[in-house]
């Protein structure tokens, strides 16, 4: 897949916990888009690659930054209903994982536990795939788990 150009739809669960965070600097935000944060500046961005970059959450609402330190509403706990990369019944139970080669904020490019690559960042567990065509249902945490390797 590749990155955003328009908003996708991701369902939050009842549970959902959102925060404005700091955006590194100017960009579109997609609401639905993965992002992360930037540790070497302590903002939050798209994808950038490199295992530095920790989960921050999903992006609740489209926002048009324009500089460092606009806010964006961002889902940062809870559940979400997730359209990721090969969807198995098998996969619930198991960690979803951001891929960092991709460098995309695309939830259509996160992976399950089997096809996540060595340095892969966690960003929740699955715990129920509605079908193979809606995805999964997702308990996001900012646990900072590292694929093995598939």
């Amino acid at each position: 897949m590749a990155v955003l150009a328009a908003d996708v739809y991701v369902q939050h669960g009842a549970n959902a916990r959102f925060m404005t965070l700091k955006a590194v600097g100017a960009d579109i935000f997609y609401k639905g888009a993965i992002v992360v944060y930037d540790l070497s500046t302590g903002y939050m961005q798209v994808p950038a690659g490199g295992s530095a970059d920790v989960f921050a959450g999903i992006v609740a609402e489209q926002t048009t930054t324009t500089a460092q330190g606009n806010e964006v509403l961002v889902q940062t706990e809870g559940e979400a209903l997730i359209v990721y990369n090969s969807v198995l019944q098998a996969d619930e139970g198991d960690l979803l994982f951001r891929d960092i080669s991709a460098n995309s904020d695309n939830p259509g490019d996160l992976l399950s536990a089997a096809d996540a690559a060595t340095a892969d960042v966690a960003i929740g567990r699955i715990f129920r795939i509605e079908s193979l065509t809606l995805g999964g249902w997702v308990r996001l945490h900012d646990n900072s788990a590292v694929a093995t390797g598939a």
